[in-house]
Protein backbone atom coordinates (compact mmCIF):
# COMPACT_ATOMS: atom_id res chain seq x y z
CA UNK A 1 0.00 0.00 0.00
CA UNK A 2 2.79 2.78 0.65
CA UNK A 3 4.95 1.88 -2.09
CA UNK A 4 1.39 2.85 -4.37
CA UNK A 5 0.79 5.43 -2.43
CA UNK A 6 4.39 6.51 -2.92
CA UNK A 7 4.05 5.95 -7.11
CA UNK A 8 0.33 8.04 -7.02
CA UNK A 9 2.45 11.37 -5.25
CA UNK A 10 4.84 10.60 -7.56
CA UNK A 11 2.77 10.44 -10.91
CA UNK A 12 0.48 13.55 -9.46
CA UNK A 13 3.95 15.79 -8.54
CA UNK A 14 5.00 14.74 -12.26
CA UNK A 15 1.78 15.65 -13.73
CA UNK A 16 1.78 18.95 -11.71
CA UNK A 17 5.42 19.92 -13.24
CA UNK A 18 4.41 19.28 -16.91
CA UNK A 19 1.71 21.67 -16.45
CA UNK A 20 3.49 24.14 -14.96
CA UNK A 21 6.46 23.73 -17.94
CA UNK A 22 3.73 23.78 -20.67
CA UNK A 23 2.50 27.20 -19.31
CA UNK A 24 5.69 28.28 -19.00
CA UNK A 25 6.51 27.23 -22.50
CA UNK A 26 3.08 28.80 -23.41
CA UNK A 27 3.93 31.95 -21.43
CA UNK A 28 7.40 32.26 -23.17
CA UNK A 29 6.17 31.92 -26.60
CA UNK A 30 4.06 35.07 -26.56
CA UNK A 31 6.13 38.01 -27.57
CA UNK A 32 8.05 39.93 -25.13
CA UNK A 33 6.27 42.69 -25.26
CA UNK A 34 2.67 41.17 -23.75
CA UNK A 35 4.97 39.86 -21.26
CA UNK A 36 6.10 42.46 -19.97
CA UNK A 37 4.20 44.28 -16.89
CA UNK A 38 3.13 47.97 -15.66
CA UNK A 39 6.02 47.62 -13.27
CA UNK A 40 8.44 46.70 -15.86
CA UNK A 41 7.02 49.62 -18.41
CA UNK A 42 7.84 52.08 -14.77
CA UNK A 43 11.50 50.82 -14.67
CA UNK A 44 12.02 51.15 -18.41
CA UNK A 45 10.60 54.53 -18.01
CA UNK A 46 13.27 55.39 -15.31
CA UNK A 47 16.15 53.64 -17.27
CA UNK A 48 15.07 56.00 -20.41
CA UNK A 49 15.14 59.10 -17.85
CA UNK A 50 18.72 58.20 -16.09
CA UNK A 51 20.06 58.27 -20.00
CA UNK A 52 18.61 60.99 -20.44
CA UNK A 53 19.76 62.92 -17.44
CA UNK A 54 23.37 61.33 -18.06
CA UNK A 55 23.28 63.74 -21.20
CA UNK A 56 22.34 61.29 -23.31
CA UNK A 57 18.99 62.85 -24.40
CA UNK A 58 16.61 59.44 -23.64
CA UNK A 59 18.51 57.69 -25.91
CA UNK A 60 19.21 54.20 -26.41
CA UNK A 61 21.27 52.20 -28.79
CA UNK A 62 20.82 48.71 -29.53
CA UNK A 63 23.68 47.43 -27.80
CA UNK A 64 22.72 49.34 -24.75
CA UNK A 65 18.66 48.77 -24.85
CA UNK A 66 19.75 45.31 -25.27
CA UNK A 67 22.19 44.86 -22.28
CA UNK A 68 20.72 47.43 -19.59
CA UNK A 69 16.86 46.24 -19.79
CA UNK A 70 17.73 41.93 -19.60
CA UNK A 71 19.91 42.91 -16.63
CA UNK A 72 17.21 44.95 -14.74
CA UNK A 73 14.06 44.00 -16.20
CA UNK A 74 13.21 40.08 -15.04
CA UNK A 75 11.27 39.43 -17.97
CA UNK A 76 12.98 38.32 -21.40
CA UNK A 77 16.13 37.01 -23.18
CA UNK A 78 18.86 39.14 -24.60
CA UNK A 79 17.80 38.39 -27.85
CA UNK A 80 14.12 39.17 -27.11
CA UNK A 81 14.92 42.52 -26.27
CA UNK A 82 17.24 42.69 -29.45
CA UNK A 83 13.86 41.92 -31.43
CA UNK A 84 11.80 44.46 -29.49
CA UNK A 85 14.80 47.30 -30.77
CA UNK A 86 14.06 46.02 -34.08
CA UNK A 87 10.13 46.33 -34.03
CA UNK A 88 10.59 50.14 -32.72
CA UNK A 89 13.45 50.90 -34.69
CA UNK A 90 11.69 51.00 -38.03
CA UNK A 91 13.77 54.30 -39.76
CA UNK A 92 17.07 52.09 -38.43
CA UNK A 93 19.25 54.71 -37.02
CA UNK A 94 20.33 52.95 -34.10
CA UNK A 95 18.08 54.60 -31.43
CA UNK A 96 15.19 54.91 -29.82
CA UNK A 97 13.61 56.28 -26.81
CA UNK A 98 10.82 56.11 -24.10
CA UNK A 99 8.56 57.60 -26.46
CA UNK A 100 9.08 55.28 -29.58
CA UNK A 101 8.59 52.51 -27.09
CA UNK A 102 5.52 53.94 -25.63
CA UNK A 103 3.87 54.45 -29.28
CA UNK A 104 4.81 50.87 -30.28
CA UNK A 105 3.14 49.35 -27.69
CA UNK A 106 0.21 51.22 -27.95
CA UNK A 107 -0.13 50.04 -31.73
CA UNK A 108 0.54 47.01 -30.72
CA UNK A 109 -2.06 46.63 -28.35
CA UNK A 110 -5.00 48.57 -30.62
CA UNK A 111 -4.52 46.05 -33.27
CA UNK A 112 -4.61 43.40 -31.03
CA UNK A 113 -7.89 44.75 -29.74
CA UNK A 114 -9.33 44.87 -33.27
CA UNK A 115 -7.84 41.49 -33.87
CA UNK A 116 -10.08 40.46 -30.87
CA UNK A 117 -13.11 42.28 -32.02
CA UNK A 118 -12.66 40.81 -35.33
CA UNK A 119 -12.60 37.30 -33.87
CA UNK A 120 -15.81 37.69 -31.55
CA UNK A 121 -17.64 38.89 -34.55
CA UNK A 122 -20.38 36.77 -35.81
CA UNK A 123 -18.96 35.61 -39.69
CA UNK A 124 -22.55 35.64 -41.20
CA UNK A 125 -23.00 32.98 -44.08
CA UNK A 126 -24.26 34.54 -48.06
CA UNK A 127 -27.76 35.87 -48.04
CA UNK A 128 -30.12 33.11 -49.58
CA UNK A 129 -33.68 33.78 -51.03
CA UNK A 130 -36.29 31.69 -50.48
CA UNK A 131 -38.89 30.59 -52.22
CA UNK A 132 -42.04 33.21 -52.56
CA UNK A 133 -44.97 31.19 -51.13
CA UNK A 134 -46.73 34.38 -49.45
CA UNK A 135 -48.88 36.55 -52.10
CA UNK A 136 -49.87 39.03 -49.88
CA UNK A 137 -48.49 41.12 -46.69
CA UNK A 138 -46.82 38.74 -44.34
CA UNK A 139 -48.38 39.05 -40.59
CA UNK A 140 -45.90 37.18 -38.56
CA UNK A 141 -42.89 35.52 -38.48
CA UNK A 142 -42.44 32.96 -35.09
CA UNK A 143 -39.40 31.44 -34.36
CA UNK A 144 -39.85 27.41 -32.59
CA UNK A 145 -36.90 26.77 -30.43
CA UNK A 146 -37.76 23.09 -29.85
CA UNK A 147 -38.12 21.80 -32.32
CA UNK A 148 -36.00 24.38 -35.01
CA UNK A 149 -39.05 25.46 -37.19
CA UNK A 150 -40.26 28.41 -38.28
CA UNK A 151 -43.78 29.63 -39.03
CA UNK A 152 -44.61 32.16 -41.45
CA UNK A 153 -48.40 33.68 -41.94
CA UNK A 154 -49.53 36.16 -44.68
CA UNK A 155 -52.65 38.78 -44.43
CA UNK A 156 -54.60 36.07 -46.65
CA UNK A 157 -54.65 33.32 -44.04
CA UNK A 158 -51.63 31.23 -45.94
CA UNK A 159 -49.07 29.46 -43.23
CA UNK A 160 -45.81 28.01 -43.96
CA UNK A 161 -43.43 26.03 -41.97
CA UNK A 162 -40.13 26.18 -42.52
CA UNK A 163 -37.19 23.28 -41.47
CA UNK A 164 -34.63 24.64 -39.54
CA UNK A 165 -31.99 25.14 -42.53
CA UNK A 166 -35.33 26.96 -43.87
CA UNK A 167 -36.83 24.78 -46.35
CA UNK A 168 -40.01 24.75 -46.99
CA UNK A 169 -42.04 21.82 -45.34
CA UNK A 170 -45.37 22.68 -45.61
CA UNK A 171 -48.16 24.95 -46.78
CA UNK A 172 -51.71 25.33 -44.92
CA UNK A 173 -54.25 27.61 -45.96
CA UNK A 174 -56.60 28.55 -43.16
CA UNK A 175 -60.41 28.49 -43.57
CA UNK A 176 -62.78 29.45 -41.77
CA UNK A 177 -67.02 28.37 -41.28
CA UNK A 178 -68.29 31.75 -41.21
CA UNK A 179 -66.59 34.05 -43.47
CA UNK A 180 -64.96 33.70 -47.18
CA UNK A 181 -61.43 33.44 -47.49
CA UNK A 182 -61.97 36.78 -49.84
CA UNK A 183 -63.17 38.73 -46.93
CA UNK A 184 -61.18 37.34 -44.56
CA UNK A 185 -57.91 38.93 -42.91
CA UNK A 186 -55.45 37.90 -40.85
CA UNK A 187 -54.09 40.33 -38.54
CA UNK A 188 -52.04 38.34 -35.71
CA UNK A 189 -50.57 34.98 -35.10
CA UNK A 190 -48.68 33.75 -32.00
CA UNK A 191 -47.67 30.10 -31.12
CA UNK A 192 -48.37 28.52 -27.64
CA UNK A 193 -45.29 26.51 -27.40
CA UNK A 194 -46.24 24.87 -24.14
CA UNK A 195 -49.60 23.50 -25.60
CA UNK A 196 -48.64 22.83 -29.11
CA UNK A 197 -51.07 25.03 -30.78
CA UNK A 198 -51.29 28.68 -32.06
CA UNK A 199 -53.65 31.26 -31.96
CA UNK A 200 -54.73 33.57 -35.15
CA UNK A 201 -57.05 36.38 -34.65
CA UNK A 202 -59.01 37.77 -37.78
CA UNK A 203 -60.57 40.69 -38.74
CA UNK A 204 -64.14 39.21 -37.82
CA UNK A 205 -63.77 40.26 -34.71
CA UNK A 206 -62.65 36.31 -33.41
CA UNK A 207 -59.64 34.43 -32.56
CA UNK A 208 -59.30 30.88 -33.34
CA UNK A 209 -56.77 27.95 -31.31
CA UNK A 210 -56.14 25.40 -33.60
CA UNK A 211 -53.83 21.99 -32.90
CA UNK A 212 -49.79 22.55 -34.90
CA UNK A 213 -50.29 19.78 -36.52
CA UNK A 214 -49.22 20.00 -40.25
CA UNK A 215 -50.75 16.48 -41.36
CA UNK A 216 -54.04 16.89 -40.49
CA UNK A 217 -53.88 20.94 -41.90
CA UNK A 218 -55.62 23.72 -39.60
CA UNK A 219 -57.52 22.04 -37.10
CA UNK A 220 -59.52 24.35 -35.09
CA UNK A 221 -60.11 23.79 -31.07
CA UNK A 222 -61.76 26.47 -29.73
CA UNK A 223 -63.09 29.48 -31.29
CA UNK A 224 -63.31 33.02 -29.19
CA UNK A 225 -65.47 35.22 -30.01
CA UNK A 226 -67.35 38.83 -29.07
CA UNK A 227 -64.18 41.10 -28.89
CA UNK A 228 -65.78 44.76 -29.06
CA UNK A 229 -62.89 45.16 -31.59
CA UNK A 230 -60.51 43.52 -34.00
CA UNK A 231 -57.60 42.23 -31.99
CA UNK A 232 -54.44 43.57 -34.13
CA UNK A 233 -51.86 42.06 -31.91
CA UNK A 234 -50.90 39.12 -29.51
CA UNK A 235 -48.21 38.03 -27.26
CA UNK A 236 -48.31 35.06 -25.44
CA UNK A 237 -46.23 33.64 -22.12
CA UNK A 238 -45.90 30.78 -20.44
CA UNK A 239 -43.90 29.60 -17.10
CA UNK A 240 -41.06 27.83 -18.09
CA UNK A 241 -40.76 25.87 -14.77
CA UNK A 242 -44.36 25.40 -14.52
CA UNK A 243 -46.05 25.27 -18.14
CA UNK A 244 -50.53 25.29 -16.52
CA UNK A 245 -49.53 28.95 -16.00
CA UNK A 246 -49.90 31.17 -19.01
CA UNK A 247 -50.95 34.88 -20.32
CA UNK A 248 -52.44 35.60 -23.81
CA UNK A 249 -52.73 39.47 -24.14
CA UNK A 250 -54.45 41.23 -26.73
CA UNK A 251 -54.32 44.56 -28.27
CA UNK A 252 -57.29 45.79 -30.69
CA UNK A 253 -58.51 48.41 -32.09
CA UNK A 254 -60.29 50.45 -29.62
CA UNK A 255 -57.54 51.07 -27.77
CA UNK A 256 -58.31 47.62 -25.40
CA UNK A 257 -55.51 45.73 -24.03
CA UNK A 258 -56.94 42.56 -22.46
CA UNK A 259 -55.56 39.69 -21.29
CA UNK A 260 -56.33 35.71 -20.34
CA UNK A 261 -54.39 34.72 -17.60
CA UNK A 262 -54.45 30.84 -17.60
CA UNK A 263 -53.95 28.49 -14.48
CA UNK A 264 -54.31 24.97 -16.22
CA UNK A 265 -53.22 25.26 -19.75
CA UNK A 266 -51.82 22.24 -20.15
CA UNK A 267 -54.99 20.40 -18.93
CA UNK A 268 -57.29 22.62 -20.87
CA UNK A 269 -57.22 26.79 -22.29
CA UNK A 270 -60.81 26.83 -21.87
CA UNK A 271 -64.12 24.59 -20.28
CA UNK A 272 -65.08 22.56 -22.76
CA UNK A 273 -68.77 20.98 -23.00
CA UNK A 274 -69.07 17.40 -21.50
CA UNK A 275 -70.36 16.26 -24.86
CA UNK A 276 -67.80 17.81 -26.72
CA UNK A 277 -65.37 15.40 -24.99
CA UNK A 278 -66.58 12.51 -27.23
CA UNK A 279 -65.48 14.42 -30.28
CA UNK A 280 -61.82 16.15 -30.19
CA UNK A 281 -62.42 17.30 -33.71
CA UNK A 282 -65.67 19.69 -32.72
CA UNK A 283 -64.36 23.41 -32.49
CA UNK A 284 -65.96 24.98 -28.96
CA UNK A 285 -67.26 28.49 -29.46
CA UNK A 286 -66.49 30.44 -26.91
CA UNK A 287 -67.81 34.10 -25.90
CA UNK A 288 -65.56 36.90 -24.54
CA UNK A 289 -68.07 37.51 -21.64
CA UNK A 290 -68.04 34.34 -20.95
CA UNK A 291 -64.48 34.38 -19.95
CA UNK A 292 -64.76 38.31 -18.39
CA UNK A 293 -67.54 36.91 -16.10
CA UNK A 294 -65.27 33.81 -14.68
CA UNK A 295 -67.58 31.32 -16.09
CA UNK A 296 -64.28 29.71 -17.21
CA UNK A 297 -62.37 28.42 -13.86
CA UNK A 298 -58.93 27.30 -15.78
CA UNK A 299 -58.42 30.87 -16.45
CA UNK A 300 -59.48 34.39 -15.91
CA UNK A 301 -59.61 38.15 -17.81
CA UNK A 302 -57.59 41.26 -16.94
CA UNK A 303 -58.23 44.63 -19.23
CA UNK A 304 -57.45 48.40 -19.35
CA UNK A 305 -58.81 51.54 -21.74
CA UNK A 306 -55.88 54.11 -20.60
CA UNK A 307 -54.91 54.29 -24.49
CA UNK A 308 -58.32 56.15 -25.16
CA UNK A 309 -59.58 53.91 -28.59
CA UNK A 310 -56.17 54.49 -29.96
CA UNK A 311 -55.16 51.52 -32.20
CA UNK A 312 -52.69 48.57 -30.10
CA UNK A 313 -49.67 48.47 -32.24
CA UNK A 314 -47.91 45.78 -30.24
CA UNK A 315 -48.80 44.51 -26.85
CA UNK A 316 -45.81 42.43 -24.58
CA UNK A 317 -46.55 40.78 -21.04
CA UNK A 318 -42.88 40.54 -19.26
CA UNK A 319 -42.79 38.40 -16.38
CA UNK A 320 -39.84 40.17 -14.45
CA UNK A 321 -41.45 42.88 -14.29
CA UNK A 322 -45.32 41.28 -13.84
CA UNK A 323 -46.92 44.17 -16.25
CA UNK A 324 -48.33 44.32 -19.59
CA UNK A 325 -46.27 47.01 -22.12
CA UNK A 326 -48.32 48.13 -25.44
CA UNK A 327 -47.81 51.01 -27.19
CA UNK A 328 -49.78 53.60 -29.83
CA UNK A 329 -48.83 55.74 -32.22
CA UNK A 330 -50.68 58.21 -30.91
CA UNK A 331 -48.53 61.60 -28.78
CA UNK A 332 -50.37 60.70 -25.49
CA UNK A 333 -50.04 57.65 -23.29
CA UNK A 334 -48.04 56.22 -26.37
CA UNK A 335 -46.21 53.58 -24.17
CA UNK A 336 -48.54 52.09 -21.08
CA UNK A 337 -46.80 49.84 -18.46
CA UNK A 338 -50.30 47.82 -16.80
CA UNK A 339 -48.95 46.47 -13.70
CA UNK A 340 -50.86 43.36 -11.99
CA UNK A 341 -51.36 43.13 -8.26
CA UNK A 342 -51.14 40.80 -6.09
CA UNK A 343 -54.89 39.22 -5.00
CA UNK A 344 -56.20 41.54 -7.13
CA UNK A 345 -57.70 42.15 -11.10
CA UNK A 346 -56.91 45.68 -10.63
CA UNK A 347 -53.89 46.82 -12.97
CA UNK A 348 -52.22 50.64 -11.66
CA UNK A 349 -51.16 52.47 -15.10
CA UNK A 350 -47.38 53.96 -15.93
CA UNK A 351 -47.84 56.16 -18.94
CA UNK A 352 -45.21 58.13 -21.03
CA UNK A 353 -46.24 60.42 -24.33
CA UNK A 354 -44.06 60.81 -27.09
CA UNK A 355 -44.73 62.98 -29.49
CA UNK A 356 -43.90 61.10 -32.34
CA UNK A 357 -46.06 58.25 -31.55
CA UNK A 358 -43.94 54.22 -31.67
CA UNK A 359 -44.79 52.02 -34.00
CA UNK A 360 -42.98 48.92 -32.41
CA UNK A 361 -40.83 48.23 -29.20
CA UNK A 362 -38.61 45.20 -27.68
CA UNK A 363 -38.20 44.75 -24.34
CA UNK A 364 -34.96 43.50 -22.49
CA UNK A 365 -35.69 41.33 -19.09
CA UNK A 366 -32.43 41.25 -17.58
CA UNK A 367 -31.70 44.94 -17.66
CA UNK A 368 -35.42 45.67 -17.47
CA UNK A 369 -35.19 48.16 -20.80
CA UNK A 370 -37.38 49.25 -23.32
CA UNK A 371 -36.49 50.09 -26.82
CA UNK A 372 -38.50 51.68 -28.66
CA UNK A 373 -39.16 52.73 -32.66
CA UNK A 374 -40.20 55.96 -33.37
CA UNK A 375 -40.88 56.13 -37.36
CA UNK A 376 -38.76 58.56 -39.52
CA UNK A 377 -37.16 59.71 -36.65
CA UNK A 378 -34.62 57.58 -33.90
CA UNK A 379 -35.17 54.92 -31.27
CA UNK A 380 -35.37 55.23 -27.90
CA UNK A 381 -34.72 53.78 -24.53
CA UNK A 382 -36.58 53.73 -21.03
CA UNK A 383 -35.47 51.98 -17.65
CA UNK A 384 -38.53 50.27 -16.53
CA UNK A 385 -37.98 49.60 -12.34
CA UNK A 386 -40.08 47.04 -11.27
Amino acid sequence: MNNKSYKTKKATKASAEKQAMDCGTARKQEHLENRLTIHDFMKMQQLFQSSESSGKRGLMTRESFVNIMSATIKQGTKEEYGELFDKIDLIRNGLIDWDKLTSFVLLELYERDERTKMSVIPQWKDLRFLPTIHKDVIQNVICFKHPGKYLTVSRNGLLGLWGESLKLQKMVQIMTETVKPKDLWVTSLVALPNTNKVAVAFTNKEIHFAELNFKKGFSCQYRLQGFEGTVTCMHYWYNPHDGNEAILTLGDVCGQVQAIVFNAALISLFERPSSSFEDENVTVTINWQELASGYHKCCHTLRHKIHNKEWIKQVLYSSSLDAFLSVTTSSTKTLVLAWREKLSPCLTMTAFHIDQGVNAFDFHSRLNLVGMYIPHDFSILIKCNG
